[in-house]
């Protein structure tokens, strides 16, 4: 590793808006470095100097093409150019920030949703144009074609995503342009969003937008400011997807904070975002960070193999977010020496939980709340569990100021965001919270228990190795059943695979209550033609499958009537 001066890093002003505060860094931190991957056997290290020319180079590009004037001043109504592109994180971040920087709203979209999905972001938004790679040509043409058929709104133009080529390296004359930007107009972010983020969708049937104003923006962006204990330090980014506002907290902290991003080779074509989970690990083990970040999803498979499990064990800590990781893979982790960290946060109000709180070995789940953000508890229900609280995060102007489209609520009178997500206090440590579930995902039966199913289905898709993802159902009904979906698709079980679900079942229900047991005869095995669909973190969208299913189960409480009446 080079050697950098890290303690000559200047912050920028907590105030001045992000895509400036890059500007800041090229003049006070010029040498200061910010990304860092692999490089042929060895590490390129990309410093403010290389890295703030680039994003002025997308912002003109961008405008340019989109006939934007920026040169002009541009406008105080900016265009929405949404992104549908496979490509690397590094050239991602520069280009959303070119955007910021151009005073150009961006709409950076999953390129896993489907083009009727894509097709309702981009009405929705009303964007003007959409950047793609080739490899999103045809779902993105069948979006468009989509809104010409359902909407008055002018489809969005098409317009080439920028490359790494484009961005970072010389033309073949030798080149690379200079040009930078004047500041956008002044309203830009103000009147309009800077930024528009969808969710998830894991929970509804199409995802929402989320707008982002410049305010909230620059306030989400100072939030761990204040944390000088991860200056100098790399963060493996690698396994990050910019689309998420999750992701993009990393690229506003970088400039902060003074921590550098590890991402994948942008010149190796399978480093394109989604990635290859063994290909996001050799790139860990190769930069070497301080922090890994990865979903829950790629952590229980990299826990089944002895060489990641002591890679992992090197690194100062493990960080997940967006879904739960399974208890007893992350315990068993805990014991082999692995530090693990859970945080947690929403699009609509940025990270709720401290960035990374103090180890709690065994007790991982556990979280701080963020100093910077004002959250609320509302008591719900005190359980066997502990006491259960419903979480609000309330928007103070000039301090953390929610987006005006996400208040759904008032906490003494100020506007706030009611999360519909529980969270239980630890037992003997005050101050620490753990994600129950949403509090849309409670099953209240016929008999009026409350149950929270997330823990057994991951119970059960952990013991039964072939069951790919489970679903428990029981909303007013006198027992449980679950539906689950296999890693091979069949239409039922073999008679193997029945009697290890069997032996599962037996051993999860020893540790539930009587109510809350599931039989054998209440498990649906979900059909080939109706696989489950999933949200951007790989959760199974359950309201979407349980009206799915909805036959199904009728069926089964038919089938299995005098069961269920003995429950």
């Amino acid at each position: 590793m080079p050697t950098f001066d890290f303690d000559s890093f200047l912050q920028p002003p907590p105030g001045l808006p992000i895509q400036y505060a890059f500007d800041f860094q090229l003049e006070h931190n010029a040498h200061y470095p910010i990304l860092v991957h692999p490089n042929g056997g060895g590490l390129k290290y990309y410093n403010y100097s290389e890295v703030v020319p680039a994003i002025h180079r997308a912002g003109l590009s961008i405008s340019t093409s989109i006939g934007f004037p920026i040169l002009q001043g541009g406008s105080s109504v900016p265009p929405v150019v949404a992104i549908v592109a496979e490509t690397n994180n590094l050239t991602y971040l520069t280009v959303i920030l070119g955007c910021l920087r151009a005073g150009i709203t961006v709409l950076p979209i999953s390129p896993r949703f489907s083009s009727s999905v894509i097709a309702h972001l981009l009405r929705t938004a009303k964007a003007t144009h959409v950047l793609i790679s080739e490899s999103m040509y045809n779902v993105t043409w069948k979006a468009i074609e989509d809104i010409k058929e359902t909407s008055s709104h002018t489809p969005p133009g098409i317009v080439y995503m920028l490359t790494y080529q484009d961005l970072y390296l010389p033309s073949e004359s030798g080149v690379l342009s200079t040009a930078f930007l004047p500041p956008h107009h002044p309203e830009f972010g103000k009147t309009q969003p800077s930024m528009i983020l969808h969710s998830s969708s894991s929970t509804s049937l199409f995802p929402k937008l989320i707008p982002w104003s410049e305010q909230f923006l620059t306030s989400i962006s100072a939030i761990e400011s204040a944390i000088p204990r991860f200056r100098g330090r790399t963060f493996g980014t690698q396994a990050t997807e910019f689309f998420h506002g999750a992701g993009l907290y990393f690229i506003f902290w970088a400039c902060r904070v003074g921590l550098i991003l590890a991402t994948m080779d942008p010149l190796n074509p399978q480093t394109s975002i989604p990635a290859e989970e063994d290909l996001i690990f050799r790139n860990f083990e190769e930069t070497r960070p301080a922090y890994i970040w990865a979903s829950p999803r790629f952590i229980e498979i990299w826990a089944t193999d002895p060489h990641k499990v002591r890679f992992m064990k090197t690194v100062d800590g493990v960080i997940f977010g967006g879904r739960f990781l399974n208890k007893r893979i992350g315990d068993k982790l805990v014991d082999e020496g692995v530090s693990i960290f859970t945080v947690y946060g929403s699009t609509e109000c940025s990270y709720v939980s401290t960035f990374i709180s103090e180890p709690q070995g065994k007790d991982w789940e556990y979280f701080t709340l963020n100093p910077g953000v004002f959250t609320k508890l509302r008591h719900v229900e005190t359980s066997d569990m502990g006491s259960i609280h419903e979480l609000f995060v309330v928007s103070k102007p000039g301090l953390h100021e929610l987006p005006v489209t996400v208040w759904n609520a008032k906490w003494d009178w100020d506007p706030a965001y009611q999360s519909s997500d529980l969270v239980i206090e630890h037992p003997t440590k005050t101050g620490h919270y753990k994600i129950l579930g949403r509090k849309g995902d409670q099953i209240m039966m016929s008999s009026g228990e409350v149950v929270y199913p997330i823990p057994i289905e991951d119970d059960i898709r952990y013991m039964a190795k072939f069951v790919k993802s489970a679903i428990v159902f029981g909303y007013s009904r006198p027992c449980l059943g679950v539906i689950i979906e296999l890693h091979t698709p069949s239409e039922a079980l073999n008679t193997e695979q029945s009697d290890i679900l069997c032996e599962v079942l037996e051993k999860i229900n020893e540790n539930l209550p009587l109510y809350a047991r599931i039989s054998i005869k209440m498990v649906i095995t979900a059909s080939s033609q109706k696989p489950f669909p999933y949200g951007n973190k790989g959760v199974p969208r359950r309201p979407v499958i349980l009206r799915a299913y909805d036959t199904e189960i009728y069926e089964a409480y038919a089938l299995n009537n005098n069961y269920t009446k003995g429950v």
